[in-house]
């Protein structure tokens, strides 16, 4: 990651502003980490994330994928017990 940080400035109505933010805000994240996590996906699927803008045929094609690597994946098993108590950690850290 680097090691110096960009400004990036965004004209918004102010009513969308204000509603994503409390609807963020609801899950314990910022207008600006939401905006960077947006931007990680844009990088990592190489255009638009999964679902915003894309046809059902690159949907596919992305789940197919998807599931053929959650299948493939030798990593072992987190119980959803587990998984819930990890998230609701990162939720609390943010908070």
């Amino acid at each position: 990651m680097a090691t110096t940080t960009q400004m990036l400035h965004v004209r918004l109505d102010p009513e969308l502003k204000g509603n994503a933010e409390r609807a963020l805000e609801s899950v314990g994240m910022s207008l600006s980490e939401a905006v960077r996590v947006f931007l990680h996906r844009v990088v990592r699927d190489n255009g638009m994330p999964v679902g915003i803008g894309s046809d059902p045929e690159t949907y596919d094609r992305w789940i197919e994928d998807r599931i053929e690597k959650a299948l493939s994946d030798t990593r072992p098993m987190v119980s959803q017990s587990d998984a819930n108590d990890r998230i609701q950690a990162v939720l609390n850290k943010k908070r």
